[in-house]
Protein backbone atom coordinates (compact mmCIF):
# COMPACT_ATOMS: atom_id res chain seq x y z
CA UNK A 1 0.00 0.00 0.00
CA UNK A 2 2.85 1.99 0.68
CA UNK A 3 4.99 1.78 -2.78
CA UNK A 4 1.44 2.04 -4.22
CA UNK A 5 0.72 5.50 -2.59
CA UNK A 6 4.61 6.90 -2.45
CA UNK A 7 5.56 9.83 -4.44
CA UNK A 8 7.27 7.92 -7.63
CA UNK A 9 3.73 5.58 -8.38
CA UNK A 10 1.13 8.44 -7.92
CA UNK A 11 2.85 11.60 -7.84
CA UNK A 12 0.17 13.69 -7.25
CA UNK A 13 -1.41 12.14 -4.70
CA UNK A 14 0.03 12.97 -1.05
CA UNK A 15 -0.45 9.77 1.36
CA UNK A 16 0.82 11.06 5.36
CA UNK A 17 0.66 8.40 8.00
CA UNK A 18 1.58 8.40 11.77
CA UNK A 19 0.67 5.09 13.55
CA UNK A 20 -2.92 4.70 12.56
CA UNK A 21 -3.57 7.70 11.59
CA UNK A 22 -3.38 9.36 7.93
CA UNK A 23 -3.90 12.22 5.19
CA UNK A 24 -4.81 11.39 1.79
CA UNK A 25 -4.16 14.57 -0.60
CA UNK A 26 -5.13 14.96 -4.29
CA UNK A 27 -7.55 14.59 -7.37
CA UNK A 28 -11.08 12.83 -6.45
CA UNK A 29 -10.20 9.69 -8.17
CA UNK A 30 -7.23 9.07 -7.14
CA UNK A 31 -8.42 9.44 -3.24
CA UNK A 32 -11.21 7.29 -4.17
CA UNK A 33 -8.83 4.70 -5.20
CA UNK A 34 -6.82 5.88 -1.89
CA UNK A 35 -9.73 5.37 0.01
CA UNK A 36 -10.76 1.66 -1.31
CA UNK A 37 -7.03 0.50 -0.72
CA UNK A 38 -6.96 1.58 2.79
CA UNK A 39 -9.87 -0.29 3.61
CA UNK A 40 -9.06 -3.66 1.62
CA UNK A 41 -5.94 -3.92 3.39
CA UNK A 42 -6.74 -2.96 6.58
CA UNK A 43 -9.32 -5.90 6.24
CA UNK A 44 -6.72 -8.44 5.46
CA UNK A 45 -4.87 -7.37 8.55
CA UNK A 46 -8.56 -7.34 10.89
CA UNK A 47 -8.55 -3.79 10.98
CA UNK A 48 -11.63 -1.20 9.79
CA UNK A 49 -11.77 2.08 9.06
CA UNK A 50 -13.70 4.31 12.11
CA UNK A 51 -15.65 6.64 9.65
CA UNK A 52 -17.11 8.60 12.66
CA UNK A 53 -13.62 10.26 13.04
CA UNK A 54 -12.68 10.29 8.92
CA UNK A 55 -13.30 13.94 7.53
CA UNK A 56 -13.39 14.52 3.75
CA UNK A 57 -12.19 18.17 2.86
CA UNK A 58 -12.55 20.20 0.14
CA UNK A 59 -14.77 18.15 -2.35
CA UNK A 60 -16.70 20.16 -4.16
CA UNK A 61 -18.80 16.71 -6.13
CA UNK A 62 -19.20 14.03 -3.51
CA UNK A 63 -20.08 12.17 -6.93
CA UNK A 64 -16.47 12.12 -7.74
CA UNK A 65 -15.35 9.88 -4.61
CA UNK A 66 -18.59 7.35 -4.50
CA UNK A 67 -16.55 4.48 -2.40
CA UNK A 68 -16.40 7.18 0.47
CA UNK A 69 -19.46 6.67 2.31
CA UNK A 70 -21.59 9.70 2.69
CA UNK A 71 -21.59 9.46 6.77
CA UNK A 72 -17.88 10.52 6.31
CA UNK A 73 -18.64 14.48 7.40
CA UNK A 74 -17.10 17.25 4.94
CA UNK A 75 -15.03 19.72 6.67
CA UNK A 76 -15.28 23.17 7.19
CA UNK A 77 -14.45 24.75 3.95
CA UNK A 78 -12.26 27.30 4.80
CA UNK A 79 -9.57 24.66 6.13
CA UNK A 80 -9.51 21.52 8.49
CA UNK A 81 -7.55 20.44 11.65
CA UNK A 82 -4.63 18.80 12.49
CA UNK A 83 -3.71 17.69 15.28
CA UNK A 84 -4.78 20.47 17.04
CA UNK A 85 -3.58 22.71 14.40
CA UNK A 86 -5.41 24.86 11.87
CA UNK A 87 -4.76 23.95 8.14
CA UNK A 88 -6.31 26.22 5.65
CA UNK A 89 -7.46 30.47 5.60
CA UNK A 90 -6.20 33.06 8.29
CA UNK A 91 -9.68 33.26 9.83
CA UNK A 92 -10.07 28.90 10.38
CA UNK A 93 -6.51 28.96 11.55
CA UNK A 94 -7.19 32.04 14.44
CA UNK A 95 -10.37 30.10 15.46
CA UNK A 96 -9.13 27.33 15.92
CA UNK A 97 -5.55 28.34 17.99
CA UNK A 98 -8.83 30.92 19.75
CA UNK A 99 -10.08 27.57 20.90
CA UNK A 100 -7.06 26.34 22.43
CA UNK A 101 -6.29 29.56 24.45
CA UNK A 102 -9.21 29.62 25.58
CA UNK A 103 -8.78 26.19 27.50
CA UNK A 104 -5.50 27.68 28.10
CA UNK A 105 -7.51 30.29 30.01
CA UNK A 106 -10.12 27.96 31.71
CA UNK A 107 -7.14 26.34 33.13
CA UNK A 108 -5.08 29.11 34.21
CA UNK A 109 -8.44 30.60 36.35
CA UNK A 110 -7.99 27.44 38.55
CA UNK A 111 -4.63 29.01 40.03
CA UNK A 112 -5.84 30.46 42.78
CA UNK A 113 -6.71 26.67 43.76
CA UNK A 114 -3.23 26.27 44.52
CA UNK A 115 -2.64 29.84 46.36
CA UNK A 116 0.99 29.51 46.39
CA UNK A 117 2.80 32.09 44.11
CA UNK A 118 5.99 30.14 43.93
CA UNK A 119 4.15 26.53 42.63
CA UNK A 120 2.30 29.11 40.31
CA UNK A 121 5.06 30.53 38.68
CA UNK A 122 6.56 26.95 37.92
CA UNK A 123 3.18 25.99 36.46
CA UNK A 124 3.21 28.77 34.59
CA UNK A 125 6.19 28.56 32.92
CA UNK A 126 6.68 25.11 32.50
CA UNK A 127 3.04 23.45 31.31
CA UNK A 128 0.19 25.68 31.23
CA UNK A 129 0.98 28.95 29.58
CA UNK A 130 3.10 28.67 26.94
CA UNK A 131 4.26 25.32 26.65
CA UNK A 132 0.74 24.73 25.90
CA UNK A 133 0.42 27.10 23.26
CA UNK A 134 4.36 26.34 21.63
CA UNK A 135 3.52 23.52 19.13
CA UNK A 136 0.61 25.79 17.44
CA UNK A 137 3.29 28.82 17.05
CA UNK A 138 5.54 26.12 15.63
CA UNK A 139 3.38 24.76 12.75
CA UNK A 140 1.75 27.90 11.08
CA UNK A 141 3.14 30.71 9.86
CA UNK A 142 2.44 33.78 12.52
CA UNK A 143 0.73 36.38 10.75
CA UNK A 144 -1.66 33.95 9.67
CA UNK A 145 -2.69 33.71 13.27
CA UNK A 146 -1.75 37.08 14.92
CA UNK A 147 -4.79 37.54 16.68
CA UNK A 148 -4.42 34.01 18.36
CA UNK A 149 -1.23 35.24 19.59
CA UNK A 150 -2.41 38.50 20.89
CA UNK A 151 -5.03 37.06 22.66
CA UNK A 152 -2.72 34.56 24.21
CA UNK A 153 -0.49 37.25 25.27
CA UNK A 154 -3.54 39.34 26.85
CA UNK A 155 -4.48 36.32 28.71
CA UNK A 156 -0.77 35.31 30.18
CA UNK A 157 -0.37 39.42 31.13
CA UNK A 158 -3.81 39.47 32.83
CA UNK A 159 -2.88 36.66 34.34
CA UNK A 160 0.10 37.61 36.03
CA UNK A 161 -1.21 40.77 37.00
CA UNK A 162 -3.40 38.69 39.12
CA UNK A 163 -1.68 36.43 40.43
CA UNK A 164 1.51 37.73 41.47
CA UNK A 165 0.60 41.30 42.94
CA UNK A 166 3.19 43.27 40.96
CA UNK A 167 2.93 46.75 39.21
CA UNK A 168 3.58 46.25 36.23
CA UNK A 169 4.77 49.40 34.48
CA UNK A 170 6.22 49.39 30.91
CA UNK A 171 9.90 48.47 32.23
CA UNK A 172 8.38 45.73 34.46
CA UNK A 173 6.28 44.18 31.72
CA UNK A 174 9.54 44.34 29.04
CA UNK A 175 11.59 42.16 32.23
CA UNK A 176 9.00 39.73 33.01
CA UNK A 177 8.84 38.21 29.65
CA UNK A 178 12.70 37.85 29.66
CA UNK A 179 14.36 34.85 30.29
CA UNK A 180 15.19 33.81 33.27
CA UNK A 181 19.07 33.77 31.65
CA UNK A 182 18.64 37.92 30.94
CA UNK A 183 17.18 38.85 34.52
CA UNK A 184 13.30 37.32 33.78
CA UNK A 185 11.21 35.03 34.93
CA UNK A 186 11.65 32.77 31.42
CA UNK A 187 7.58 33.70 30.23
CA UNK A 188 8.14 34.71 26.42
CA UNK A 189 5.97 37.12 24.74
CA UNK A 190 4.36 34.62 22.10
CA UNK A 191 4.52 37.84 19.73
CA UNK A 192 8.72 37.26 19.92
CA UNK A 193 8.79 33.84 19.90
CA UNK A 194 6.22 32.65 17.10
CA UNK A 195 8.96 33.49 14.08
CA UNK A 196 12.33 32.05 15.78
CA UNK A 197 9.94 28.64 16.86
CA UNK A 198 8.08 28.86 12.57
CA UNK A 199 11.22 29.25 11.02
CA UNK A 200 13.07 26.93 13.56
CA UNK A 201 10.50 24.02 12.54
CA UNK A 202 10.84 25.06 8.78
CA UNK A 203 14.32 24.28 8.90
CA UNK A 204 14.22 21.03 11.22
CA UNK A 205 11.78 19.62 9.16
CA UNK A 206 13.01 20.74 5.66
CA UNK A 207 14.90 17.46 5.22
CA UNK A 208 11.60 14.95 5.90
CA UNK A 209 9.51 17.13 3.60
CA UNK A 210 11.85 16.23 0.95
CA UNK A 211 12.18 12.90 1.80
CA UNK A 212 7.92 12.31 2.03
CA UNK A 213 7.91 14.39 -1.96
CA UNK A 214 10.21 12.83 -3.11
CA UNK A 215 12.29 16.44 -4.25
CA UNK A 216 15.41 17.34 -3.18
CA UNK A 217 14.70 21.47 -4.36
CA UNK A 218 12.53 22.23 -1.84
CA UNK A 219 14.09 25.32 0.19
CA UNK A 220 13.16 26.22 3.64
CA UNK A 221 11.53 29.44 3.09
CA UNK A 222 10.08 27.88 0.41
CA UNK A 223 7.32 26.99 3.04
CA UNK A 224 4.26 29.05 2.88
CA UNK A 225 5.12 32.23 5.15
CA UNK A 226 8.52 31.18 5.70
CA UNK A 227 10.00 34.17 3.75
CA UNK A 228 8.13 36.78 4.87
CA UNK A 229 8.81 35.64 8.35
CA UNK A 230 12.62 35.47 8.28
CA UNK A 231 12.15 39.27 6.42
CA UNK A 232 10.25 40.90 9.21
CA UNK A 233 12.87 38.85 12.17
CA UNK A 234 15.78 39.86 9.84
CA UNK A 235 14.39 43.58 10.22
CA UNK A 236 14.02 43.16 14.08
CA UNK A 237 17.60 41.59 14.48
CA UNK A 238 18.77 44.28 12.35
CA UNK A 239 17.37 47.44 14.72
CA UNK A 240 20.89 49.25 15.98
CA UNK A 241 20.43 50.31 19.74
CA UNK A 242 22.85 52.19 20.92
CA UNK A 243 24.03 51.68 24.67
CA UNK A 244 26.86 53.21 26.79
CA UNK A 245 30.26 52.18 26.30
CA UNK A 246 30.45 50.15 29.70
CA UNK A 247 27.18 48.44 29.46
CA UNK A 248 27.95 47.84 25.74
CA UNK A 249 31.75 45.88 27.06
CA UNK A 250 29.62 44.20 30.15
CA UNK A 251 27.16 42.79 27.50
CA UNK A 252 30.18 41.50 25.08
CA UNK A 253 31.55 39.80 28.63
CA UNK A 254 28.50 37.96 29.09
CA UNK A 255 28.26 36.95 25.58
CA UNK A 256 24.53 38.94 25.34
CA UNK A 257 26.04 41.50 21.84
CA UNK A 258 23.73 39.92 19.78
CA UNK A 259 23.82 38.51 16.54
CA UNK A 260 22.97 40.59 13.38
CA UNK A 261 21.74 38.83 10.01
CA UNK A 262 22.81 41.71 7.87
CA UNK A 263 21.82 40.69 4.23
CA UNK A 264 22.39 37.19 4.68
CA UNK A 265 19.89 34.64 4.23
CA UNK A 266 18.40 32.35 6.89
CA UNK A 267 20.78 29.32 6.16
CA UNK A 268 23.68 31.66 6.22
CA UNK A 269 22.87 33.33 9.48
CA UNK A 270 22.78 30.13 11.34
CA UNK A 271 25.74 28.84 9.51
CA UNK A 272 27.60 31.78 10.74
CA UNK A 273 26.52 32.19 14.06
CA UNK A 274 24.92 29.00 15.34
CA UNK A 275 27.13 27.30 18.10
CA UNK A 276 27.38 23.31 16.86
CA UNK A 277 24.95 21.30 18.54
CA UNK A 278 22.45 24.24 19.59
CA UNK A 279 18.82 24.18 18.67
CA UNK A 280 18.00 26.35 16.12
CA UNK A 281 14.61 27.31 17.85
CA UNK A 282 16.54 28.35 20.92
CA UNK A 283 19.63 29.94 18.84
CA UNK A 284 16.89 32.31 16.74
CA UNK A 285 14.89 33.08 20.22
CA UNK A 286 18.09 34.13 21.94
CA UNK A 287 19.19 36.53 19.07
CA UNK A 288 15.80 38.25 19.68
CA UNK A 289 15.99 38.35 23.24
CA UNK A 290 19.33 39.71 23.00
CA UNK A 291 17.89 42.77 21.53
CA UNK A 292 14.50 43.11 23.72
CA UNK A 293 17.56 43.01 25.97
CA UNK A 294 18.84 46.19 24.57
CA UNK A 295 15.93 47.95 24.01
CA UNK A 296 14.90 47.51 27.99
CA UNK A 297 18.53 48.66 28.77
CA UNK A 298 18.05 51.41 26.30
CA UNK A 299 14.85 52.56 28.32
CA UNK A 300 17.22 53.06 31.65
CA UNK A 301 20.39 54.90 29.52
CA UNK A 302 21.18 58.07 31.75
CA UNK A 303 21.80 59.77 28.12
CA UNK A 304 18.43 59.13 27.80
CA UNK A 305 16.87 60.48 31.35
CA UNK A 306 13.57 62.45 31.44
CA UNK A 307 13.63 65.85 31.79
CA UNK A 308 14.50 66.99 35.74
CA UNK A 309 11.58 69.86 35.14
CA UNK A 310 9.04 67.39 34.77
CA UNK A 311 5.53 68.37 36.75
CA UNK A 312 4.89 67.06 40.13
CA UNK A 313 1.56 65.57 39.32
CA UNK A 314 3.60 63.32 36.80
CA UNK A 315 5.69 62.04 39.43
CA UNK A 316 2.94 61.67 41.72
CA UNK A 317 1.86 59.00 39.19
CA UNK A 318 4.85 57.52 38.81
CA UNK A 319 4.90 56.61 42.35
CA UNK A 320 5.94 52.83 41.94
CA UNK A 321 7.87 54.05 39.13
CA UNK A 322 11.87 52.59 40.28
CA UNK A 323 14.38 55.26 39.66
CA UNK A 324 16.29 55.25 36.81
CA UNK A 325 19.90 54.76 38.25
CA UNK A 326 18.62 51.95 40.65
CA UNK A 327 16.80 50.20 37.93
CA UNK A 328 20.19 49.91 35.54
CA UNK A 329 22.10 48.36 38.01
CA UNK A 330 19.54 46.01 39.43
CA UNK A 331 19.20 44.54 35.58
CA UNK A 332 22.99 44.87 35.21
CA UNK A 333 23.43 42.36 38.40
CA UNK A 334 20.47 39.98 37.14
CA UNK A 335 21.82 39.17 33.52
CA UNK A 336 25.72 38.52 35.10
CA UNK A 337 26.27 34.73 34.81
CA UNK A 338 29.40 32.46 33.43
CA UNK A 339 30.04 28.69 32.39
CA UNK A 340 31.21 27.80 36.30
CA UNK A 341 28.07 29.25 38.64
CA UNK A 342 25.16 29.64 36.59
CA UNK A 343 23.53 32.80 36.25
CA UNK A 344 22.41 35.20 38.84
CA UNK A 345 18.95 35.04 38.42
CA UNK A 346 19.13 31.10 38.63
CA UNK A 347 17.41 30.66 42.04
CA UNK A 348 14.23 31.54 40.43
CA UNK A 349 14.74 28.29 38.05
CA UNK A 350 14.77 25.53 41.48
CA UNK A 351 12.30 22.90 41.62
CA UNK A 352 9.75 23.76 44.70
CA UNK A 353 10.43 20.81 46.46
CA UNK A 354 10.60 20.87 50.51
CA UNK A 355 12.72 17.60 51.21
CA UNK A 356 15.48 19.46 49.13
CA UNK A 357 15.48 22.95 50.99
CA UNK A 358 14.03 24.58 47.55
CA UNK A 359 10.23 25.55 48.69
CA UNK A 360 9.74 29.10 50.01
CA UNK A 361 6.65 29.65 52.36
CA UNK A 362 4.27 31.94 49.82
CA UNK A 363 5.00 35.62 51.82
CA UNK A 364 8.88 35.17 51.22
CA UNK A 365 8.85 34.28 47.40
CA UNK A 366 6.17 36.78 46.78
CA UNK A 367 8.25 39.71 48.61
CA UNK A 368 11.40 37.78 46.51
CA UNK A 369 9.55 38.05 43.16
CA UNK A 370 9.01 41.25 44.05
CA UNK A 371 12.30 42.52 44.96
CA UNK A 372 13.50 41.23 41.83
CA UNK A 373 11.24 42.75 39.76
CA UNK A 374 12.21 46.40 40.77
CA UNK A 375 8.82 46.78 42.70
CA UNK A 376 7.81 48.48 45.64
CA UNK A 377 8.27 45.83 48.49
CA UNK A 378 7.17 48.19 52.09
CA UNK A 379 5.90 51.61 52.47
CA UNK A 380 8.12 54.42 53.03
CA UNK A 381 8.67 55.58 56.81
CA UNK A 382 10.85 54.82 60.43
CA UNK A 383 12.47 51.44 60.34
CA UNK A 384 10.74 49.39 63.06
CA UNK A 385 13.77 47.22 63.84
CA UNK A 386 14.90 47.05 67.12
CA UNK A 387 18.37 45.39 68.92
CA UNK A 388 18.38 43.06 71.20
CA UNK A 389 19.28 45.97 73.93
CA UNK A 390 15.57 47.52 72.12
CA UNK A 391 17.63 50.18 70.57
CA UNK A 392 15.71 51.27 67.65
CA UNK A 393 17.08 51.25 64.47
CA UNK A 394 17.94 55.38 63.32
CA UNK A 395 17.34 54.51 59.68
CA UNK A 396 13.75 54.96 57.53
CA UNK A 397 12.61 52.23 54.86
CA UNK A 398 12.63 53.07 51.24
CA UNK A 399 10.08 51.70 49.50
CA UNK A 400 12.30 48.83 47.29
CA UNK A 401 13.87 47.36 50.04
CA UNK A 402 17.36 48.36 49.82
CA UNK A 403 17.51 49.74 53.32
CA UNK A 404 15.80 46.61 54.97
CA UNK A 405 18.39 43.83 53.47
CA UNK A 406 21.04 46.35 54.81
CA UNK A 407 19.99 46.99 58.31
CA UNK A 408 22.44 46.24 60.75
CA UNK A 409 19.22 46.29 63.58
CA UNK A 410 17.09 43.82 63.01
CA UNK A 411 17.96 40.07 62.53
CA UNK A 412 17.24 39.33 58.59
CA UNK A 413 20.73 40.34 57.70
CA UNK A 414 21.95 37.76 60.33
CA UNK A 415 19.14 35.36 59.28
CA UNK A 416 20.34 35.68 55.58
CA UNK A 417 24.09 34.72 56.50
CA UNK A 418 23.46 32.10 58.69
CA UNK A 419 20.73 30.48 56.28
CA UNK A 420 23.60 30.45 53.32
CA UNK A 421 26.46 29.33 55.42
CA UNK A 422 24.24 26.11 56.87
CA UNK A 423 23.86 25.63 53.55
CA UNK A 424 27.21 25.57 52.56
CA UNK A 425 28.15 23.58 55.39
CA UNK A 426 25.80 20.63 54.65
CA UNK A 427 27.35 20.44 51.20
CA UNK A 428 30.86 20.54 52.39
CA UNK A 429 29.64 17.87 54.79
CA UNK A 430 27.85 15.97 52.01
CA UNK A 431 31.03 16.13 49.81
CA UNK A 432 33.46 14.51 52.68
CA UNK A 433 34.85 17.35 54.03
CA UNK A 434 35.16 17.44 58.01
CA UNK A 435 33.57 20.65 58.88
CA UNK A 436 32.72 22.93 62.10
CA UNK A 437 30.31 25.84 62.13
CA UNK A 438 31.48 29.34 64.22
CA UNK A 439 35.02 28.64 65.16
CA UNK A 440 37.47 31.20 66.75
CA UNK A 441 41.01 30.86 65.03
CA UNK A 442 42.62 32.59 67.78
CA UNK A 443 42.33 31.90 71.65
CA UNK A 444 43.21 35.99 72.37
CA UNK A 445 39.54 37.15 71.10
CA UNK A 446 36.37 36.37 70.87
CA UNK A 447 36.20 36.92 67.17
CA UNK A 448 35.26 33.69 65.12
CA UNK A 449 37.31 33.91 62.17
CA UNK A 450 35.76 31.00 60.78
CA UNK A 451 31.63 30.67 59.87
CA UNK A 452 32.86 27.33 58.69
CA UNK A 453 36.11 25.36 59.28
CA UNK A 454 37.21 22.99 57.03
CA UNK A 455 39.67 20.35 58.62
CA UNK A 456 40.49 18.63 55.22
CA UNK A 457 40.26 21.57 52.87
CA UNK A 458 43.42 21.50 50.40
CA UNK A 459 45.83 18.43 50.83
CA UNK A 460 44.74 17.70 54.69
CA UNK A 461 45.43 21.58 55.41
CA UNK A 462 42.83 23.27 57.72
CA UNK A 463 40.68 26.59 56.00
CA UNK A 464 38.64 29.10 57.64
CA UNK A 465 35.52 30.12 55.31
CA UNK A 466 33.88 33.30 56.12
CA UNK A 467 30.78 34.27 54.51
CA UNK A 468 29.84 37.57 53.45
CA UNK A 469 26.04 39.00 51.94
CA UNK A 470 26.95 42.07 49.94
CA UNK A 471 24.23 44.24 48.46
CA UNK A 472 24.63 45.96 45.55
CA UNK A 473 22.09 49.09 44.98
CA UNK A 474 23.53 50.98 47.91
CA UNK A 475 24.78 54.46 47.11
CA UNK A 476 28.17 53.54 46.49
CA UNK A 477 27.07 51.62 43.56
CA UNK A 478 24.36 53.96 42.52
CA UNK A 479 26.53 56.78 42.59
CA UNK A 480 29.56 55.73 40.74
CA UNK A 481 30.51 57.44 37.42
CA UNK A 482 30.20 53.66 35.43
CA UNK A 483 28.39 51.36 37.30
CA UNK A 484 29.74 47.72 37.86
CA UNK A 485 27.41 45.32 39.58
CA UNK A 486 30.48 43.30 40.84
CA UNK A 487 31.89 45.80 42.69
CA UNK A 488 29.55 44.86 46.39
CA UNK A 489 31.37 41.60 46.05
CA UNK A 490 34.65 43.08 45.10
CA UNK A 491 34.84 45.62 48.19
CA UNK A 492 33.47 42.32 50.32
CA UNK A 493 36.48 40.30 49.42
CA UNK A 494 38.94 42.50 49.48
CA UNK A 495 37.67 43.58 52.74
CA UNK A 496 37.88 40.35 54.59
CA UNK A 497 41.11 39.78 53.32
CA UNK A 498 42.79 42.89 54.38
CA UNK A 499 41.00 42.57 58.08
CA UNK A 500 41.13 38.82 58.82
CA UNK A 501 43.55 37.05 56.31
CA UNK A 502 47.00 37.61 58.86
CA UNK A 503 45.34 36.47 61.44
CA UNK A 504 44.35 33.23 60.41
CA UNK A 505 47.85 32.81 57.94
CA UNK A 506 50.18 33.47 61.84
CA UNK A 507 48.23 29.52 62.61
CA UNK A 508 48.55 28.19 59.62
CA UNK A 509 45.23 28.45 58.89
CA UNK A 510 44.06 29.14 54.80
CA UNK A 511 41.43 32.12 54.96
CA UNK A 512 38.71 32.18 51.97
CA UNK A 513 36.35 35.13 51.98
CA UNK A 514 33.01 34.10 50.24
CA UNK A 515 31.06 36.78 48.89
CA UNK A 516 27.77 36.76 47.43
CA UNK A 517 24.90 39.48 46.73
CA UNK A 518 21.28 40.17 47.24
CA UNK A 519 21.01 39.69 43.37
CA UNK A 520 23.04 36.30 43.41
CA UNK A 521 26.43 37.71 42.21
CA UNK A 522 29.20 35.33 43.08
CA UNK A 523 32.76 36.46 44.36
CA UNK A 524 35.78 34.74 42.03
CA UNK A 525 36.73 32.92 45.57
CA UNK A 526 33.81 31.65 46.31
CA UNK A 527 33.51 30.41 42.52
CA UNK A 528 36.76 28.80 42.98
CA UNK A 529 35.88 27.19 46.06
CA UNK A 530 32.35 25.92 44.72
CA UNK A 531 34.12 24.23 41.76
CA UNK A 532 36.64 22.20 44.14
CA UNK A 533 33.45 21.09 46.10
CA UNK A 534 31.99 20.47 43.06
CA UNK A 535 34.84 18.37 41.77
CA UNK A 536 35.04 16.79 45.21
CA UNK A 537 31.34 15.66 44.82
CA UNK A 538 32.22 14.13 41.33
CA UNK A 539 34.55 11.71 43.21
CA UNK A 540 32.62 11.24 45.81
CA UNK A 541 29.54 10.12 43.89
CA UNK A 542 31.39 8.88 41.18
CA UNK A 543 29.86 10.92 38.15
CA UNK A 544 31.36 13.15 35.55
CA UNK A 545 28.58 15.70 35.59
CA UNK A 546 31.17 18.47 37.28
CA UNK A 547 29.55 21.57 35.69
CA UNK A 548 25.87 20.43 36.80
CA UNK A 549 27.21 20.04 39.96
CA UNK A 550 28.70 23.58 40.16
CA UNK A 551 25.92 25.54 38.61
CA UNK A 552 23.30 23.70 41.24
CA UNK A 553 25.50 24.11 43.72
CA UNK A 554 25.83 27.96 43.12
CA UNK A 555 21.93 27.96 42.61
CA UNK A 556 21.32 26.30 45.87
CA UNK A 557 23.29 29.14 47.86
CA UNK A 558 21.84 32.11 46.07
CA UNK A 559 18.06 30.42 46.77
CA UNK A 560 19.29 29.96 50.35
CA UNK A 561 20.15 33.74 50.26
CA UNK A 562 16.72 34.98 48.98
CA UNK A 563 15.01 33.79 51.65
CA UNK A 564 15.41 35.15 54.97
CA UNK A 565 16.14 38.37 53.31
CA UNK A 566 13.23 39.19 52.56
CA UNK A 567 11.62 37.52 55.03
CA UNK A 568 13.27 38.83 58.15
Amino acid sequence: MREEMSPKNAPRMLSLWYLDDGLLFGPPNMVNQAWKTVETEAAKVGLKLNESKCEVWNAKNRAAIPDIPENVPDSDPEGFELLGIGVGKPSFCNRILHKRVLKIKEALAKLDIIDDPQIELTLLRCCMGFPRFAFAIRSTPPDMVSEAIAFFDQIMDETAEDRFDIAFSDRRKRQWHMPIRMGGVGIPRAEDAAAPAYLANTIDCCDLVREMLGKDDIEPLSNPGAGKTWDEFKKAANTKIDLPPNIEELLKQLKLSGNHPGSDDLTSFLRKHKQPGEKTQHFLNSTLQQLRLRELLATMDPRNAEDPGETTSRREEDICQEPTERALLRTLALIRGNQDTGYANSWLNVVPCSAHGTKMNKPTFAISLKWMMGDVICPEGQCPETSATNKRCPHRLDPFGDHAVCCATGPSRIARHDHVNATWMATLSGAGYHVRAEVRTSSDTRKRSADTLVYNWDKGSMAAHDWTISHVLRPQGLKAKTMDPNWAIKEAEARKIRTENGECLTRGIEFTPLAMDTFGGIGQLAARAICRVANHCRIRNDNDEVSKNQKRLAQKLRFAGHGPAKSG
